[in-house]
């Protein structure tokens, strides 16, 4: 998973009243009661707070983008949404909600907005605060990547420290939290196709690999 402020890639459900457990979609290669959106090029479906099945034409770039609390035992607790709106036009669009999560000790909350742009580009912003004081392991955007158009793929990495590394994407799971070359990275690119090339840029916290305490009142922002 790749923790990020801000998402981009570029062309180079409505369920509204739900739980959020997200038990209903993983693992699922189809999508019920979503929101289609485009922007440019790009189609993408949006289902829960989460960004799905992001494409170019035919080509996969992303499965899926969403925000996400691991407690202190990696659990996912389970959230609600609020004031969600969705404004769609042919080659654009513009999603924002609320998110709270109350499960034990855990009060968290954060502003989520999603903007896709004509030009083809896609920003993923959430800005979080904890309400209570409690332990969790990571708090922030994840991007799954399909695993067809992706396994052994070459990529290049760019990192915090400003280093550029080429390498690739694993063939098989790996049993590391972070695999080599893709630590504390600030951005992506890999080639989708032989004209199409996805970009992805991550801004704001990075996450933590163990337990972290997050006080009342603290921030979140990716």
């Amino acid at each position: 998973m790749l923790c990020g402020r801000n998402f981009r890639g570029r062309r180079s459900s409505r369920r509204w009243d739900f739980g959020f457990d997200r038990r209903h979609i993983k693992g699922v290669d189809t999508v019920a009661d979503s929101v289609e959106l485009r922007a440019g090029a790009l189609s993408m479906f949006f289902e829960g707070g989460d960004l799905r099945f992001v494409r170019a034409g035919r080509y996969e770039i992303a499965r899926r983008i969403f925000a996400a609390l691991r407690d202190c035992n990696w659990g996912t607790p389970c959230g609600s949404i609020s004031n969600l709106q969705i404004r769609t036009n042919t080659d654009s669009f513009r999603v924002t909600y609320v998110w709270r999560v109350i499960s034990g000790e855990i009060d968290f909350q954060w502003e989520a907005r999603i903007l896709g742009e004509p030009s083809g580009s896609v920003t993923f912003r959430i800005d979080g605060v904890a309400r209570s004081t409690f332990l969790r392991n990571r708090i922030g955007l994840n991007v799954l990547h399909p695993v067809d158009g992706c396994a052994g793929k070459k990529c290049r990495t760019r990192h915090v420290n400003g280093e550029i590394v080429e390498t690739r994407f694993p063939v098989d799971i790996a049993a590391r939290d972070v695999l080599d070359g893709f630590q504390q990275m600030r951005g992506m690119t890999y080639d989708v196709a032989q004209w199409i090339s996805a970009d992805f840029e991550f801004e704001g916290d990075l996450f933590e690999t163990t337990p972290v305490q997050d006080v009342d009142g603290s921030t979140a922002r990716q």
